[in-house]
């Protein structure tokens, strides 16, 4: 498993997973998914992406289903697919492969950072059980399917508690990596200023 990630976690494995998150993240920090709705014909209030919010009862689930209107669901299916099936692929990979680098570069925890790799990718298969549980309830509206509501909300309780810790470490992880570039180069200066003191 470990052999697996480490082949995975290399340098354009990171770039090319940066290059499709960062702007896909930046698409949902601008709402760029509701404006595509509203060219979709969806006029409603909800936002595009309320049901990944996915509260704890079906009902309430099947409420905003039926307040998306025909055109509002419609629109949830195709963006879903569209942007946030590749979503979690891409913060998979770019999280893991920081982590698996940072276990190699970092000396304060190593073995931490190994393990931490693991977690992308149980916040990102969550994520696209997540999606598909969505994409289901959303095309077979009217039909109530109470048991993937059910694994639908249990997917995003783990997607959201496990974001939380991902970007947790990551931030942490980037802060330590900071920190013993600036030692290393510290310790090299003033090495180097004793060497041409002494000459």
């Amino acid at each position: 498993m470990f052999s697996l990630l480490k082949r995975l976690s290399t340098v354009p494995t990171l770039l090319v997973a940066l290059a499709v998150y960062g702007p896909l993240t930046l698409l949902f920090l601008f709402n760029v998914p509701d404006k595509l709705a509203r060219a979709m014909g969806y006029m409603g209030k909800r936002r595009t992406f309320a049901l990944d919010a996915h509260p704890s009862s079906p009902e309430v689930t099947y409420q905003l289903l039926s307040d998306y209107g025909e055109a509002g669901r419609r629109a949830t299916v195709r963006l879903h697919l569209l942007l946030d099936m590749l979503y979690p692929i891409s913060y998979t990979l770019f999280f893991s492969t920081c982590f698996t680098l940072l276990g190699h570069s970092l000396s304060i925890f190593p073995r931490l950072w190994r393990w931490a790799a693991l977690l992308p990718w149980l916040v990102g298969c969550s994520d696209l059980l997540e999606n598909t549980g969505i994409i289901i309830m959303a095309s077979s509206y009217p039909s109530r399917l109470r048991l993937v509501a059910r694994i639908t909300s249990v997917a995003t309780w783990l997607k959201l508690g496990g974001a939380i810790s991902m970007h947790l470490l990551w931030l942490a992880g980037g802060l330590l990596w900071l920190r013993q570039q600036v030692e290393e180069r510290t310790r090299k200066a003033f090495g180097d200023s004793i060497l041409t003191a002494s000459r």
